[in-house]
Parts: C-alpha cells; sequence; structure tokens
C-alpha cells in the first residue's frame, strides 16, 4: 500500500485523533455543489395566549412587561424621573415576587458595562438605566463598545417632562435637561431608538426593541420615556405572546458561494484564518476547531475579544500574511493594519453576519475580498466543514500536506509556549516587575473555575473552554473591564473573575463605583492594575511616528505620563478597594507576586470580598 493510499484510507481515523476539544463525528456523505443542507429542527412551539396584567400606572405596565420578557436585573444611576420605576418594582418585591432586581450602580459608564458583562456571559439582554439626558450621555462611551462590540442591551431612560401643568410629574428636573432629540448624540451607535408616547405601545416597544437587539449584528437599543407619561395612571395593560416577537434567525452562508471558499481553501498552500467575534457563540469555537483542524489552517487572534479558538492548539498560532495564500477571515472588523490587501498574490475569503462591516466602520471597515459571504459563523462552518470534507475526500495529495502541515504548526506550538516560559523565568527577579513575570504568575494561581476579564496573558494562560475569557472592545473607550467583570460574576457567580487591568484604564474606569458596587452586591473579584505607569498606547504610537523626535531624544514623559508629582512614585489604586471594604495592597518586588496573588485570591473565594493587586511594572511597558 502506497502512503498516499494510506493517508486516504484512514482520514477519518486521523480526523478523530487530530480533533482537540473532543471527538467530532465524520460528515454523512458528500455535499453536493447546488444543495442545501438538509437541517432538521423541532416543531414550532404552540403560540402563548396574550396576557392581561393589572397596572396602577404606565411605570408599571413597562416594569411588568420586562420581566415577562425575561429582563431580571436593571442596572442604574437612577435620577428623579425614577421614582415611579423604582415603586413599581418595589411593589413587586412587596407581592413576593424575586425579579427584577434593580441594582444601584452609581456611574453609568459602570451600569452600561456591567449590563454588557452579565449579556455575555448568558445571551440574555439587560437593562442599563440613565437619569434623562445627563445620565444617557456619561454612558456614551460604554454605549460605542456595546454598539462595536454587538452587545445586546436595553438602553433606557426617562426624559424631562413635556408639558409645563396640568400633569403630576410637570415642569420637573432642571430645564436644562430637557432635549428636542434626546437619542440623538447617541444613534450613531445604537441599532434602534423610540420614546414612548402610548400606553398600549408599551408592550410591543420593549418586545420590539428586545428582539432587534437579539437580532444578527446584535447590539444596543434605546427607549425612553417623558416623565408626565410614565407617572400617568392606567388599569391594565395587554402583553403579546412572546413567541411573535423572536430575533430574525441568522444568515447561513450562499452555497454557491460556500462551495468556492472550500474550493479554494483544500487547494491552498498555506490558508490562515483570522478572527475576532467568532467565540460569542460558544457553539462556533467546535465548529471552527473541527474546521481548522480538517485543513490545518493555523488561526489567528485564538484569545481576542473571546475565547475565539483554544490557545494550547496546534494550529493557534500566527503566520505572515506574506506567506499565506488564501486569507480566510472570520467575523473580525479589523483583520490588520495598513493596506486594503496586503498580499496581492493572496486570494480573500470573509464570513460574517455583517461582512461588508459597514456599520459601525464606514470606511475602516473596507477590506476587499474575493468572497464575502453573509452568514452566523456557526452554521456557516458546520456547512463548509461537510463540503470540504467532499472536496478533499477527492484529493489524496492535498490529504497528505494537511498531515504535514499539521505536524509543523504542532512544533511551532510547542516551542512557542517553551519559550515564552522562558522569558518569564528570565525576567522573574527584575525590579520593577517585568510584565512577563506577572502574567506567569497569574497563569499558575488559574484553574476550570476562573474567567479572565481584560488582560487575557494568553502566553501563559492556557484557554481550552469557550466562555472563559471576555476582552476589550473594538471601539477601545477605556475602562470597560471594571464594570464588565462585575456583570461576569454576576451571572458566573461560582466562577472566580480575574479582571486585568491598566492603570490608565483603570482611571477612566470610575473606580469608585465599582468597588463600591462591588462591595454593596456582593461581587467578588480579583482586579490586577497593571501600573506602568504610563499611557503604553500613546508611548508606543510616539516612538513608531517620531522615534527621532524631541520627546524621544530629551527623553520628555509630556502627555504620557502617570506618576505622582515627584516623577516617580504609582498612585496607590489599591486604596480605592479598601476604601469599600476590599483587600488591596500594592506589589513592587517580584519575589513577593505569588504570594500576593494567593493572599487576594483567599480574600475572594473565602473571605467573598474583592480584592485588587496595584502591581508596579516597568515604566511604558
Amino acid at each position: 500500500m502506497t502512503d498516499k493510499e494510506e493517508v486516504v484510507k484512514k482520514l477519518p481515523a486521523n480526523e478523530s485523533k487530530r480533533t482537540f476539544l473532543k471527538e467530532h463525528p465524520t460528515a454523512q456523505g458528500g455535499v453536493a455543489e447546488d444543495e442545501l443542507t438538509l437541517v432538521s429542527s423541532p416543531p414550532l412551539s404552540a403560540r402563548s395566549s396574550p396576557e392581561i396584567v393589572s397596572v396602577e400606572n404606565w411605570g408599571q405596565a413597562f416594569v411588568e412587561t420586562t420581566v415577562r420578557c425575561g429582563v431580571k436585573y436593571w442596572f442604574v444611576n437612577s435620577g428623579t424621573d425614577w421614582p415611579v420605576f423604582i415603586d413599581a418594582i418595589a411593589k413587586r418585591h412587596a407581592l413576593g415576587r424575586e425579579w427584577p432586581k434593580l441594582l444601584t450602580v452609581p456611574h453609568e459608564y459602570v451600569a452600561t458595562s456591567m449590563a454588557m458583562g452579565y449579556t455575555q456571559v448568558t445571551n440574555e439582554p439587560q437593562i442599563a438605566g440613565y437619569h434623562v439626558t445627563v445620565g444617557t450621555y456619561n454612558a456614551l462611551g460604554a454605549i460605542v463598545n456595546a454598539f462595536t462590540g454587538r452587545i445586546p442591551i436595553l438602553l433606557f431612560a426617562g426624559r424631562r417632562s413635556i408639558t409645563k401643568e396640568g400633569f403630576p410629574g410637570t415642569d420637573k428636573g432642571p430645564i436644562a435637561q430637557e432635549s428636542t432629540d434626546q437619542a440623538g448624540p447617541l444613534r450613531e451607535y445604537i441599532k434602534w431608538d423610540y420614546e414612548i408616547k402610548m400606553l398600549e405601545h408599551i408592550p410591543q416597544l420593549i418586545q420590539r426593541g428586545l428582539q432587534i437587539a437579539k437580532t444578527e449584528p446584535k447590539g444596543p437599543v434605546y427607549l425612553t420615556i417623558p416623565n408626565e407619561l410614565a407617572m400617568m395612571e392606567a388599569s391594565e395593560i395587554t402583553i403579546p405572546p412572546q413567541e411573535l416577537y423572536r430575533p430574525a434567525a441568522p444568515p447561513h452562508g450562499n452555497p454557491s458561494a460556500t462551495m468556492q471558499a472550500a474550493e479554494l481553501l483544500v487547494e491552498a498552500e498555506n490558508p490562515y484564518i483570522i478572527t475576532r467575534f467568532l467565540g460569542a457563540n460558544p457553539a462556533a469555537v467546535d465548529q471552527l476547531v473541527r474546521f481548522a483542524e480538517l485543513l490545518a489552517i493555523p488561526v489567528s487572534r485564538a484569545i481576542n475579544g473571546y475565547m475565539n479558538f483554544p490557545n494550547t492548539h496546534p494550529l493557534a498560532t500566527s503566520i505572515s500574511l506574506d506567506d499565506a495564500d488564501v486569507i480566510f477571515t472570520i467575523d473580525t472588523p479589523s483583520p490588520w493594519r495598513g493596506s486594503y490587501i496586503p498580499n496581492p498574490d493572496a486570494k480573500y475569503i470573509n464570513l460574517s453576519p455583517m461582512p461588508l462591516r459597514i456599520r459601525p466602520y464606514p470606511m475602516a471597515g473596507h477590506y476587499p475580498a474575493d468572497i464575502n459571504i453573509t452568514g452566523d459563523p456557526a452554521t456557516t462552518l458546520n456547512t463548509l466543514y461537510q463540503v470540504t470534507s467532499h472536496v478533499i475526500s477527492r484529493n489524496p495529495d492535498k490529504l497528505m500536506a494537511v498531515e504535514k502541515r499539521l505536524e509543523k504548526f504542532r512544533t511551532l506550538q510547542t516551542a512557542a509556549r517553551k519559550k515564552a516560559v522562558e522569558d518569564a523565568m528570565k525576567v522573574k527577579n527584575d525590579k520593577p516587575i517585568d510584565r512577563k513575570w506577572l502574567e506567569y504568575c497569574i497563569s499558575q494561581v488559574m484553574n476550570d473555575d476562573t474567567i479572565v476579564v481584560g488582560r487575557s496573558a494568553a502566553s501563559y494562560i492556557e484557554y481550552t473552554k469557550p466562555g472563559t475569557y471576555f476582552g476589550s472592545y473594538p471601539a477601545g473607550s477605556l475602562g470597560d473591564s471594571l464594570g464588565q467583570a462585575l456583570g461576569v460574576k454576576l451571572a458566573a457567580p461560582d466562577k472566580t473573575v480575574i479582571c486585568g487591568i491598566g492603570d490608565g484604564s483603570y482611571i477612566y474606569g470610575v473606580p469608585t463605583a465599582a468597588h463600591f458596587t462591588s462591595a454593596k452586591y456582593h461581587l467578588p473579584v480579583l482586579f490586577i492594575v497593571y501600573n506602568n505607569q504610563c499611557w503604553r498606547a500613546v508611548r508606543g504610537t510616539l516612538l513608531r511616528e517620531y522615534p527621532n523626535g524631541w520627546a524621544i531624544r530629551t527623553n520628555s514623559r509630556i502627555g504620557q505620563d502617570l506618576t505622582l508629582a515627584d516623577g516617580e512614585s504609582a498612585p496607590h489604586y489599591e486604596l480605592n478597594s479598601v476604601a469599600s471594604g476590599g483587600y488591596g495592597v500594592i506589589v513592587e518586588d517580584p519575589a513577593r507576586l505569588p504570594e500576593a496573588l494567593q493572599d487576594a485570591l483567599h480574600a475572594v473565594k473565602v473571605e467573598k470580598r474583592q480584592a485588587l493587586l496595584n502591581v508596579v511594572i516597568k515604566y511604558a511597558t
């Protein structure tokens, strides 16, 4: 028997051996070029009846509808427009009804980031609530994050009264809070908005808003209600059946385009996959692993935004775009910087629910591709796997090439992880602390019940399960990780949540509000501040753009420095945690770091209180 015949004969067995997460069944036969794969599905469930609910006012109608739509938590920084909703929720609690729970979060940026973190874990949109115009605009940076991060949440705010007299709630609040278009400043960063004007419309508007938020591409929606209307008396509200407001089914890739993509990837000598949002759907991770293994395609950005691909897998590696002959981008808004086509000789395939990236990337999302597929990654990768299995089964030479390619990347992956540990050991005694040593030490206190938010430390931490990492959002409104981590902890109370954040981002994240919320609602998170006393992004750009400029030649720290007045001392950020009853310590000695991490985790896991390690690392690193 020849080597080629041996590879063909062993294809099913080799496939199961290569599979990293779990065994997958081999494709059941081929898929014809002009046919769709039949998918079994459960029968359509019976539609429930409309529900008539007794209420006392419009505010109660709003609350009662949200409960029936699955909203459990309201993350709110309330104002004078909120008493009617507070009273409505208090009524439910007085009647022995558990939900919803309103969490007082004393800054809108943190409140919105919490709602986002909770939703990322549960895939169930919650409410971020604001006080009219001023509260809404406090949250705008986080709203931009939610939109560019495609996080479905229901943003809700009162509106200053629209009448001068004659109604309860008339002419309340500072007159300068009135706006002709309250949603205007954030409309570029929301999917839909509406101002409630009629009682009868409240259920439909909430149901439609959540339907829009949960439909791909997902994102935030915004509802408002004037103060007088929220307080207006009512007797009952009719809530339509929830089954009529399901989100739209995700798109499935065009069969012809999918076949073209399969043929390109099978013929490729050096195919390459780049992704970003794929891990938002945990089911897509398995599909990507299975498909990447089928052709031994390396996957870049395995841990980027989400856990997209196991970073210990042999294929979790990067190659030069110059070496790739087929580049397959999957659900990523910015696969590379610079030229639209970094390798003119390569072929480009793009798969995404929004492949043209028109919103929110009007021009920045322009990355030309030979094949653009509108599709949900999980379902489309499943079809692509079946089609590709059929195509490659007719090409023994390619089957052998796949085996060789996989072995090459296995060697590279092993060497890269070994080198990362060696690099950390070389700097373990450096003072100030080296970032590599910090991240290696973090990896040593991790286990299967840990979720990381913010800094990934992916060179050292082994991510093998979907939903174990949640990173920052594409727009880069910094500081989101503080609130995001609290939302993740609320959604996954049995998990240990570690939030790694830079000192500059920590300042942006409104830490006083975050630590207060952690203490008030018993959300023990381990916060680790990477204190490099500098805006590292600014410093890096300065070095890149003006390597011989005045700032570099004179060692100027203008516009970059985050030390105190003496130019050396690092702020004691750990005291913010202490002020809210948490554990806090500054760590400057590298030998102390492993013990400090254990002490902090003891506070989180045993004492059930938050902890903050202020780790002073090398300047501007």
